[in-house]
């Protein structure tokens, strides 16, 4: 039902003001990043039961102390998650738009660095250019811009920022709110409305890419990785729908990587069939192209092909495969 509503109506954000924002540019991308209300609604709301958790307590009222008590550490635990995630975000931005690739020296997944080898944490050939003084220096987000792919997909600086900065650790601040299920029932709006639309609308153009490859008609599996959680019975049944971008991965090493993070792992196999139900090859702007990713945008639908997972279990970890389908919005 969440893909009948459209990516604007999903975000709870009107259109008039989303294309409001739109006509920023760069800009708004910037200003949403650096918006700390969310951040101040938590602490509003940490307050106001810290507040009852005293009343509590002068009133002796031990039960509803314990009560409040527990609701003050939980969201006392989710603001310091959100700070540090928006922190990040904003570093993330800024390293995007003000430095050169591979300039970073700060570590992320597997103890990795941007735009640099996964082992020698050297900046990568592929992130090099010309600096018109007979050597070379780090890309900047012009010359992903006006990178061969980025021109033959028509993309906007906008679009190659955004789907940039989606393949760094700011990727959180746009999923978390996307699958919050909550705040879609509240008709809160997500916090990177802008950021979500760009993301959205490069990878769409992105599949030209694909259209024009010789292998746009060739199978293709990619593979999704999820750790600690487990196949309910109505998504074998019916399948479901991914409600922010999904991940994906040719490589399967990657996956099981991301995957073998707890007891229990489901890996989603999807076979694609053509680049029209395939996602969008996103190495050549990525953070980290060593994962081989293959986005899929928000809203994608997808169906199982079996009614069983297979299962095999490797060390203390059990992996449930699933075939799958996707369908696009």
């Amino acid at each position: 039902e969440h893909s009948t509503l459209g990516l604007a109506g999903y975000m709870c954000c009107s259109s008039a003001h989303l294309h409001a924002q739109l006509a920023l540019g760069v800009q708004a991308i910037v200003d949403e990043v650096k918006d700390r209300s969310t951040l101040d609604q938590v602490h509003r709301r940490l307050a106001t039961l810290e507040a009852e958790v005293q009343e509590a307590m002068t009133a002796r009222d031990m039960s509803k102390v314990v009560t409040k008590g527990k609701q003050v550490e939980e969201m006392s635990k989710a603001a310091k998650e959100l700070e540090v995630e928006m922190d990040s975000t904003q570093d993330c931005l800024e390293y995007l738009l003000y430095a050169q690739a591979g300039s970073s020296h700060k570590l992320f997944q597997n103890n990795w660095k941007m735009d640099c080898d996964p082992e020698s944490k050297t900046v990568l050939a592929s992130r090099l250019v010309d600096d018109g003084d007979g050597g070379q220096r780090g890309m900047m987000l012009r010359d992903f811009h006006a990178h061969p792919t980025s021109v033959m997909c028509n993309l906007s600086l906008e679009e190659v920022l955004a789907a940039r900065l989606y393949t760094t650790k700011a990727f959180m601040r746009i999923n978390k709110p996307l699958r919050d299920v909550t705040r879609k029932e509240n008709s809160e709006p997500v916090p990177l409305p802008v950021t979500t639309y760009h993301v959205n609308e490069a990878v769409k153009k992105l599949r030209t890419l694909s259209a024009k490859s010789d292998q746009k008609n060739t199978p293709l599996d990619l593979y999704r990785g999820m750790s600690n959680v487990a196949l309910e019975d109505g998504f074998m049944r019916e399948g479901g729908t991914e409600l922010a971008p999904m991940s994906t991965t040719e490589n399967l090493g990657i996956a099981l990587k991301y995957s073998a993070r707890g007891n229990s792992a489901v890996l989603l196999r999807v076979r694609s069939k053509n680049f029209m139900d395939r996602g969008s090859e996103l190495g050549w702007l990525s953070a980290f192209p060593h994962e081989k990713e293959f986005l899929y945008p928000p809203i994608t639908y997808l169906r199982p092909l079996v009614t069983k997972p297979e299962t095999f279990i490797i060390g203390k970890a059990t992996f449930h495969i699933v075939d799958v389908e996707a369908q696009m919005p």
